[in-house]
């Protein structure tokens, strides 16, 4: 016979008082989830059933499978946003029902009769939300597992990896869940109860936003690079960190498993102090302790304000690194924040209007703060922009070069040919020790950045010409330290430091040799429908190479780039690029990876490779492979003055030309621009010379991989004769600018604006 007062009697006392939350959690995870689970497959299978009509019935069937099961073991991996909304949903639930009877007096009283200790009935509750997300969670869990496995898509991968997703998904639950009981045993009503479990999910994030927010207003060096404004202590934070890892293949398990363990745990014992020391008269009130009231109202005031200082400085345009805007309108916001916030707060705390009126020393603080938090920034009083590393407590970094724009020239892929991001895969593969030069190049642009007034000065600067550099220094205490700097590459100090740090082996190596061992690798495997093509050229004529050709050139590339100063490539045009092109048949979709390596004149190596090949040209345009060139003038230094409309004459011609077949479009041309004057020319002597003088638009340009600068007044279309073997990007024709200084006299007085 049990006893009335067994565990197990309390236990089901407690459930009859939560029928209704069991078959809320019942009807989520045993009938919506596997239902969602079998429409899923049901519409993957239909919506792809051309597969079997293009691969035959067996080939395209497999196909299908493997597909819906990758996708399926996505889902239930814990990549469903749906999966973590639903649990943090009942977590809340379960915690504000269990303990709701602390909200009323009576129930109070009724309970403190009874002869149950306190413990006992915080662990009958407690346990009893644990089993109302548990049993029905893992029944709904092996419901979509016999769904998959009547469908033939169920694998022991997806087995492992769904037991793994719910097993961490219990420790998320159970951080939520002690949240929502925490906020429980702080407040006094549920109104107040939903309130405080948002801020405790929202708080740390507003926080770190209002961080990197201000320091994006006010501090030049600051780099978002590697930053997040992702809570650390938050369980579905930590699930997500989790899941990310596990895609890079850096997943811990059981790292993940203490951190939401240890956090659940802290939250829990602190909840339940909170439950022993609250006092009975608290139910009803807004908050259980008194001397949390002041603490709390002033913690979410200050965040709140300058939360609203940044929304409106974007909203006003407020940006005093590009002197724009004013901070009128953001500090008059903050301020009118922290008297609302304070004074709603109070009117809560005493359910009283006149609430309004009280503890008017809470604004006086709260403003101070955020007023204090303000000048630290706009004054930087922390000396942040200021803050060089020391050489010794640095143990390496990475340099982040701006984005050197090519066709494929950024992409970068692992052997299995699955995509990184360009500055993740350099920070992984990075590790410079030449930490010297980078500290003068970061003490040079917090000189230079002294003597402007702000970046619009430093970028409207004729006399230099400004780029902005990433670096991530890696301290000796296995912290980073994230810095934006602008360099100015029209001084040659600045450009001799460059040379150091990006020709050194550790920069080539991570830049360029990391990801042609990557390429080895893949040209080793050759295999699950892989394949690969090799190219020579640019973007007028361009080759197949063979592999052997291909990895000759990519080995005397690597040579010239090891000797090649980077100050010295800057001054040259690439002349040609090989390009790698990489195919994978995955059933639903051919995956594509390429890369791009650009070959320059003084690559001495590479330009006796294609010597030896009859690949290598000094000249893009083949004169005796083009029928006309087309010259169009924008003259840019005319159109903002008051010049009367171009010529006629010379405009009816150039009407008549753009009625041919032109497949190049203009890239700022439109018909009616009273300044722009084509001129096109089929004289054999004239395109001889222009040829010569001629560039392809996406050969370069002024950037700070190139000092080279193009004259984009005159655009130039370039029109091969029919029967050319060119193989133009622009199937006939091809976009080309003159070097500036370059335009012949006769094409400048052709197409001149007539007055």
């Amino acid at each position: 016979m049990i006893s009335k007062n067994s565990f197990w009697v309390s236990l089901k006392e407690n459930n009859k008082r939560r029928i209704w939350l069991w078959i809320l959690s019942a009807f989520t995870y045993l009938v919506v989830l596997p239902t969602v689970t079998a429409m899923f497959i049901s519409s993957y299978k239909t919506n792809n059933s051309y597969l079997i009509e293009q691969y035959g019935e067996s080939a395209g069937m497999a196909r299908i499978r493997q597909e819906t099961m990758n996708q399926l073991l996505q889902i239930f991996n814990g990549d469903n946003l749906l999966l973590l909304v639903i649990i943090s949903g009942v977590a809340i639930v379960s915690g504000i029902q269990g303990f709701s009877y602390l909200y009323h007096k009576n129930k109070i009283d009724f309970y403190q009769a009874a002869p149950v200790k306190q413990s006992r009935r915080f662990l009958t509750i407690w346990l009893n939300g644990v089993l109302v997300y548990l049993i029905p969670g893992f029944a709904g869990t092996v419901l979509c597992l016999l769904v998959m496995a009547g469908n033939q898509m169920l694998t022991a991968e997806i087995l492992q990896q769904t037991g793994i997703a719910f097993f961490l998904l219990l420790f998320v639950y159970l951080g939520c869940y002690h949240m929502t009981i925490l906020a429980v045993m702080l407040t006094g009503n549920v109104l107040i109860t939903c309130l405080g479990t948002g801020v405790f999910f929202l708080y740390e994030w507003m926080v770190r936003s209002v961080l990197s927010g201000y320091k994006l207003m006010f501090f030049p060096h600051y780099s978002t690079f590697n930053q997040s404004d992702m809570p650390y202590f938050s369980p579905i934070a930590m699930f997500i960190r989790y899941s990310e890892k596990r895609s890079e293949g850096q997943a811990g398990i059981l790292g993940t498993v203490l951190q939401l363990s240890l956090f659940s745990g802290i939250v829990l014992a602190l909840a339940y102090w909170c439950y022993r020391k609250r006092p009975a008269e608290a139910a009803g009130r807004a908050m259980a302790f008194k001397v949390t009231q002041p603490v709390i109202k002033i913690a979410l005031a200050i965040p709140a304000s300058l939360f609203a200082g940044l929304i409106v400085s974007n909203i006003v345009g407020y940006s005093p690194l590009w002197n724009s805007g004013s901070p009128g309108f953001p500090v008059f916001s903050m301020a009118i924040v922290v008297v609302v916030v304070c004074c709603l707060m109070q009117v809560v705390y005493e359910f009283d209007i006149r609430g309004i009126l009280h503890k008017k020393w809470h604004i006086l603080i709260s403003s101070a703060a955020a007023a204090l938090i303000f000048l630290v920034f706009s004054k930087d009083l922390t000396g942040y922009n200021s803050y060089v590393p020391k050489v010794d407590r640095v143990s390496s970094a990475v340099l982040i070069s701006p984005y050197e724009y090519s066709v494929y020239g950024d992409d970068y892929y692992d052997e299995n040919l699955k995509y990184e991001d360009r500055m993740e895969y350099l920070a992984d593969n990075m590790y410079l020790s030449d930490i010297g030069s980078l500290n003068k190049l970061l003490q040079k642009s917090i000189d230079s950045l002294g003597k402007y007034s702000d970046l619009s000065a430093l970028y409207e600067d004729e006399n230099a010409e400004w780029y902005c550099l990433n670096v991530m220094y890696r301290m000796g205490n296995h912290k980073t330290v994230q810095r934006e700097f602008y360099v100015n590459m029209k001084d040659q100090e600045t450009l001799d430091l460059l040379d150091r740090v990006i020709d050194s082996e550790e920069y080539i190596s991570a830049v360029y040799g990391k990801m042609m061992d990557t390429i080895y690798q893949i040209m080793e495997k050759h295999a699950d429908g892989i394949k690969l093509s090799y190219t020579y050229g640019n973007s007028i004529d361009a080759g197949k190479l063979s592999e052997e050709d291909a990895l000759t050139l990519m080995k005397c590339f690597m040579e010239d780039i090891r000797k090649t100063d980077f100050s010295e490539t800057r001054k040259e045009i690439s002349y040609g690029s090989l390009e790698i092109a990489v195919q994978q048949d995955n059933g639903f979709y051919t995956m594509n990876r390429h890369k791009e390596f650009r070959i320059y004149p003084s690559y001495e190596n590479c330009a006796a490779f294609l010597k030896e090949k009859g690949l290598y040209k000094e000249i893009f345009i083949d004169p005796d492979e083009v029928e006309k060139i087309q010259v169009i003038n924008y003259n840019w230094d005319k159109s903002n003055t008051d010049m009367a409309v171009a010529d006629t004459a010379v405009y009816t011609e150039s009407m008549i030309d753009s009625a041919e077949p032109v497949y190049y479009e203009d890239t700022y041309a439109y018909e009616g621009d009273p300044y722009m004057v084509r001129q096109t020319y089929s004289d054999r002597d004239k395109i001889e010379e222009i040829s010569h003088k001629l560039y392809p638009m996406d050969q370069g340009g002024a950037d700070f991989t190139s000092d080279v600068d193009f004259d984009t007044d005159y655009e130039v279309i370039v029109y091969f004769k029919p029967e050319s073997s060119i193989t133009a990007s622009y199937t006939g024709s091809v976009g080309c600018y003159f070097l500036k200084g370059e335009v012949p006299e006769y094409v400048q007085e052709d197409t001149a604006c007539q007055e």
